[in-house]
């Protein structure tokens, strides 16, 4: 079976979406990073979670939608997203790369609009 980056990206985000911690934290691979203007830069699968964990209590308004989730790679794909948290919407993309057995390894998120 081949592996399907893009296929992983929408299933780690169904999990976000859905506020489920503990299948997020399947998704990661242990000393996995991850950096955004939210969260800030963070390194490993437990700080990764913690910091989720504290985002999602201070926006339980949160909300977020791809409009497109691109293969760019054999390991690695690239969503196009938006966001609200109550007022404030926000968009960008999310790059996301994977390891050989299908954990993600790097996040990098890039908002394209403020």
């Amino acid at each position: 079976m081949t592996f399907d980056p893009a296929r992983k990206v929408k299933d780690y985000h169904a999990a976000l979406e859905s506020r489920d911690l503990k299948a997020v934290s399947m998704f990661f691979n242990e000393a996995a990073t991850y950096n955004s203007k939210g969260l800030g830069q963070l390194i490993g699968r437990v700080a990764i979670l913690e910091a989720l964990k504290s985002y999602f209590a201070e926006n339980p308004e949160h909300s977020a939608m791809d409009q497109s989730i691109i293969k760019t790679g054999e390991y690695e794909a690239t969503s196009h997203w938006t966001l609200t948290t109550g007022q404030i919407t926000r968009a960008g993309q999310e790059h996301v790369s994977f390891d050989e057995n299908g954990r993600i390894t790097k996040i990098m998120v890039v908002d394209t609009e403020a």
